[in-house]
């Protein structure tokens, strides 16, 4: 097989001549563990260390036995204590994590600084607008709210009391994107695929809140334009809700995203892929994984 040389800013690459038009480079190990050990790292001031930051949890379900978990390991942060109507729940992970227990989550709230609202989507509004007019931070869980119309409320709120609101988005925070943003160029397509098994574990929201919506997020936070046009298809086949979904997004100045959702297919898969004008990038983000492709200069 002939080969090529080609020149870049980490040497020279000797790759196969076809396919020409692009050079395969993999995304800095380095970079990602830099990313790995960032500031969760970082020493704690003498206040965090004989002050630390009350944090309680609202819901003793699945998603807020993995906060309460990780809110126990956090250097600087004391779990105060757990919320759910739910007795067994409740009392099962605060003698796990070794903190009180409360029926009713307005009881917990004098005792926190901050909470984690892990309660089901319908709950989200009424749960976050009583934290934040009690003066407490919030971490809720995504979506943040059924309508645009709630969440514009809550974010109206946190801006007066000026109070930290936070939606659960964490593939922001996922060290593929996380190594990768800063190298995209101007942005023309994203395709993006996120499945899963059916689990009726969810039953309040279709796979677009569900699972979708961190691929939304990702690419708004990608393209900085106004959307031009939405067309989308979706079907219940397990549950009430879709349980599949295809979107298709332009933006005004040309951007055109293609996101993919599904909860009944039989493997787990949550990868997306980038194409810009110097090259594109693919992501793995349940492996943390990134590779980046340089088109020749």
């Amino acid at each position: 097989m002939s080969v090529m040389q080609q020149t870049t800013r980490r040497g020279t690459l000797v790759v196969p001549e076809k396919p020409r038009w692009m050079i395969q480079k993999r995304a800095s190990k380095l970079r990602l563990s830099k990313i790995m050990k960032s500031r969760f790292n970082e020493p704690l001031s003498a206040e965090q260390s004989t002050h630390p930051i009350p944090v309680g949890v609202i819901g003793a379900g699945r998603l807020g036995t993995f906060h309460a978990r990780k809110l126990n390991t956090i250097p600087g942060v004391a779990l105060v204590g757990v919320a759910d109507p739910i007795p067994e729940r409740r009392q099962s992970l605060a003698e796990e994590c070794h903190c009180q227990a409360f029926a009713d989550y307005r009881q917990l709230l004098p005792h926190c600084a901050a909470v984690v609202i892990a309660v089901p989507t319908s709950l989200h509004y009424a749960t976050a607008t009583e934290c934040l007019k009690a003066g407490v931070h919030v971490l809720v869980e995504k979506p943040i709210t059924e309508t645009s119309q709630q969440a514009q409320y809550l974010l109206t709120v946190a801006r007066e009391k000026n109070l930290i609101l936070q939606v659960g988005h964490i593939e922001r925070f996922n060290p593929a994107f996380r190594a990768v943003q800063p190298l995209l160029g101007d942005i023309q397509l994203i395709e993006a695929s996120r499945c899963g098994p059916f689990s009726f574990r969810i039953t309040d929201v279709g796979v677009v809140m569900d699972l979708m919506i961190h691929d939304l997020d990702l690419v708004l936070a990608l393209v900085k334009q106004p959307v031009r046009k939405v067309d989308a298809v979706g079907m219940a086949i397990l549950g009430r809700h879709e349980d599949l979904a295809i979107a298709r997004i332009q933006f005004e100045d040309g951007p055109v995203a293609i996101l993919k959702a599904s909860r009944i297919e039989q493997e787990p898969t949550r990868t997306m892929r980038i194409w810009h004008r110097e090259g594109q990038a693919i992501l793995d983000f349940a492996r943390r994984t990134a590779s980046v492709c340089e088109y020749p200069v």
